[in-house]
């Protein structure tokens, strides 16, 4: 059973994996039948930076960036419209075991790019703020067909390229690590944001095997593990 404290109108359907906050699916406890879409919300319990969170999605979707409407804001917690479909991260976890041709991700990474864009023509010009966290997981293939930014709390100021690396090294370390797709879909991620958002390769590919490094000492993972595949994407 969960404590929702002032939120005893709402009744917990699942608890999201979290591991900066409290995140439950939700639907109103009263007059409900049934689990409909429009009536699913969801409760995201800060335990720092919601001050932060708030800012930046009111002011995104001021802007018309597609994120989550905030429903109602609490003292610590933010009751949020619920976005259906899957995580990008599992997207392309899926497409990967399906033996999905890189060619063949094309339309939903255009959409990346382009949520990417527009993001950063208003963070920039806000203390050249950038994402922070890139985890794929903050991003939602909606059924709808659009993608969805999710998770703001770690926006800061810094160079696009601190969060392309790091993109570019997650997406090559998620379980199965490098993979021969993954190296494939990364490479094709570098060149292709590094064009569209006109950035330096050096500086993305210094911010990769940084992030590379912190990955691998996270995780405690071998360190002969992809280093051939390291020494191949700064050649």
């Amino acid at each position: 059973m969960y404590d929702l404290g002032c939120l005893e109108n709402y009744q917990v359907i699942k608890k999201f994996k979290s591991k900066k906050n409290e995140v439950f699916l939700m639907r109103p406890a009263v007059g409900l039948s049934r689990e409909i879409e429009q009536d699913l919300v969801v409760l995201k319990r800060f335990n720092i930076n919601y001050e932060k969170e708030v800012y930046w999605l009111s002011l995104l979707r001021e802007h018309g960036i597609r994120v989550p409407e905030i429903i109602f804001h609490g003292e610590n917690y933010l009751i949020l419209n619920y976005l259906s479909g899957e995580t990008l991260c599992a997207y392309l976890e899926r497409q990967e075991k399906l033996g999905m041709e890189i060619q063949g991700l094309t339309p939903i990474l255009k959409q990346f790019y382009q949520w990417l864009q527009s993001f950063y023509q208003v963070a920039q010009s806000l203390n050249n703020c950038i994402l922070g966290d890139v985890n794929l997981k903050n991003f939602i293939f909606h059924q709808n067909g659009q993608i969805y930014g999710i998770d703001f709390e770690e926006c800061t100021p810094g160079e696009i390229e601190m969060d392309v690396g790091k993109i570019c090294a997650f997406v090559l370390t998620y379980s199965p690590e490098y993979t021969t797709w993954k190296e494939a879909l990364v490479k094709r991620l570098m060149t292709d944001l590094v064009g569209e958002l006109s950035l330096d390769m050096i500086g993305v590919k210094h911010e990769f095997l940084q992030e590379l490094q912190a990955i691998h000492r996270r995780r405690d993972l071998p360190v002969s593990l992809g280093k051939s595949c390291r020494n191949n994407f700064w050649d």
